[in-house]
């Protein structure tokens, strides 16, 4: 076996070196306890700075909030003055163009009615025209046709006498 003396010599240096270790762990620990209380100290001092500056930012925001929400309210009752004169312009011009369309169909409607009077008229004097020339053809050509007629019964008429004439020699 081992001797006891070299035991115990294991033993008392592992005595010491746990009580280095511990003494080594000792002194991690204060560094640590002393470094979290430094940690906690610069977070409570970083968030004391970002809640100064967060309230500072929301102080900004609030007012450039405010300025802006009054340049929309003023921009939109100018707007609405704009677009109220605009409607009104608008309206005028509206009711400008409607009376001068109202007095181009009114004119329209008198060139109308005067062509279409115009027209009638022409269509009448042609009409009257057209007769008066249908009637002399209708005379001419009932002139022309009692010539005819009279040219053909004259003609039958002499053809029937020189049939009879014929007929009266042969039998005669």
């Amino acid at each position: 076996m081992t001797n006891p003396s070299s035991i115990e010599e294991r033993l008392a240096r592992l005595e010491g070196a746990y009580e280095q270790i511990n003494l080594r762990l000792g002194r991690l620990e204060a560094e640590i306890v002393s470094l979290g209380a430094d940690l906690r100290a610069e977070i409570k001092a970083l968030r004391s700075d970002t809640l100064g500056e967060i309230n500072a930012l929301r102080s900004e925001i609030k007012a450039l909030r405010s300025d802006t929400l009054g340049e929309i309210n003023a921009l939109r009752s100018e707007m609405r003055g704009e677009i109220g004169a605009l409607r009104s312009e608008m309206r005028g011009e509206i009711g400008a163009l409607r009376s001068e369309i109202n007095a181009l169909r009114s004119e329209m409607k008198d060139e109308i009615n005067a062509l279409r009077s115009e027209m009638r008229g022409e269509i009448g004097a042609l009409r009257s025209e057209m007769r008066g020339e249908i009637g002399a053809l209708r005379s001419e050509t009932n002139a022309r046709i009692d010539r005819l007629f009279y040219t053909l019964l004259g003609l039958l008429g002499g053809v029937a006498a020189s049939i009879v004439a014929t007929i009266l020699a042969r039998l005669l």
